[in-house]
């Protein structure tokens, strides 16, 4: 019996390692996945924001060469 015993308890010794190692590797996963998302939105807002800026740009340059007429 107590030989059977510590079997289990090596099996579930060696389950909680394994466990632990795929949490480890999963949230690791997670943070490289956020860390993309976060890129890719601050991408999008620089994006939006040269866009508005260039705009502005134009808007700017056909006031000033009406002024110049």
């Amino acid at each position: 019996m107590l030989a059977l015993g510590m079997a289990r308890t090596a099996q579930v010794k060696r389950d909680a390692r394994i466990g632990e190692a795929e949490a480890k590797r999963d949230s690791g996963i997670k943070v490289k996945i956020i860390d993309k998302s976060c890129n890719l939105s601050f991408t999008i807002l620089l994006f939006h924001t040269l866009r508005n800026l260039n705009t502005k740009m134009i808007l700017l340059v056909k006031a000033a060469k009406m002024l110049l007429i």
